[in-house]
């Protein structure tokens, strides 16, 4: 089951649960059995290793259901999760397929494409210098004024013949930040334009950031908190909307670095670029950001690129 405040009747008693989760650590279930009550099982989440239940014998394991024996009569149980800051990762790493001839990979199109090329390497090379591109085709039968087509997604490749392409050494994997159940953004400053207006006054907005959004997170995924930190303001007031827009019970303060070259694409952030992300000087300076609970946002950034790991191997000249 989901962890929540709730109750139940069933045909062996009552179980109430008292919990402000997710965003608190810890939950209180009261069971009051009746004949033929023999055990209560409290899911335990998978990242909550070091899970205690008072009142119970055992040890919980993480990602699995915790069995307590119980008998007829009430029955209390606080229950404290282990909640820790840690960093996810999504996404993929492609190696260069080389130069492809007879092979297609239609759509995923960059804007502004086709471009006039030269040759099918000239094509690809053009791809391997443009940071939103992970892939390329090219009219290879045009006698003159050739094509060069430079793609944003990583389309499935197709026989056809005038045509040579390829895919470029791309690595997308992104990281997020979560602590317990939730995922921490970056909240993002917010313009509506009307775009429509239908019957009663129905409408359609287009919503576009109006702060930077653009980052690399300075952080170590095998040491998260090292870097990032948990703060609670308040925790969750009974009665408030659980993911309000403001006034969010908790966050995670974290240090963030402008990152040149991040750019929108089809209206949306492009493929997070590979990570160390801050080399060459393509970071500015650090800064403080508080990251929100996720559900609590309308326009938001929770995947970044890492500022400085993995750390790039030091050639050591002895």
């Amino acid at each position: 089951g989901v962890w929540a405040p709730a109750s139940a009747t069933t045909k062996y008693g009552t179980i109430e649960v008292e919990t402000t989760y997710p965003f608190s650590d810890s939950a209180n279930v009261t069971v009051n059995g009746t004949e033929g009550i023999k055990n209560l099982f409290l899911r335990i989440p998978a990242w909550s290793v070091g899970t205690t239940v008072s009142g119970a014998y055992g040890t919980p394991q993480n990602g699995t259901f915790f069995k307590i024996p119980v008998t007829p009569g009430v029955h209390s149980f606080q229950v404290h999760f282990s909640a820790q800051i840690r960093i996810e990762t999504d996404g993929f790493v492609t190696a260069d397929s080389g130069v492809q001839e007879g092979v297609d990979r239609e759509n995923g199109d960059l804007p502004g494409q086709p471009t006039a090329g030269t040759t099918a390497e000239a094509c690809r090379q053009a791809c391997q210098a443009n940071a939103d591109c992970v892939a390329w085709a090219f009219d290879s039968c045009a006698n003159s004024n050739p094509s060069c087509w430079l793609k944003g997604d990583l389309v499935a490749p197709a026989t056809k013949s005038c045509r040579t392409s390829g895919a470029v050494a791309y690595d997308s994997r992104s990281y997020s930040v979560h602590r317990g159940a939730l995922l921490y953004s970056l909240p993002l400053g917010l313009n509506y334009t009307l775009t429509h207006t239908y019957y009663n006054e129905s409408k359609d907005y287009e919503v576009t950031p109006t702060t930077p959004w653009a980052f690399a997170l300075d952080a170590d995924p095998s040491n998260p908190s090292a870097q990032l930190s948990f703060v609670s303001d308040g925790g969750y007031v009974a009665g408030a909307a659980p993911f309000n827009q403001t006034g969010w019970p908790n966050h995670i303060e974290a240090s963030l670095l402008p990152l040149e070259g991040w750019t929108m694409l089809y209206n949306s952030a492009a493929m997070t670029p590979a990570s160390p992300a801050c080399t060459s000087g393509r970071c500015g300076a650090a800064q403080k950001a508080a990251l929100v609970p996720h559900g609590g946002t309308v326009l938001r950034i929770g995947d970044f690129p890492l500022a400085h790991w993995p750390r790039q191997e030091q050639e050591v000249v002895v």
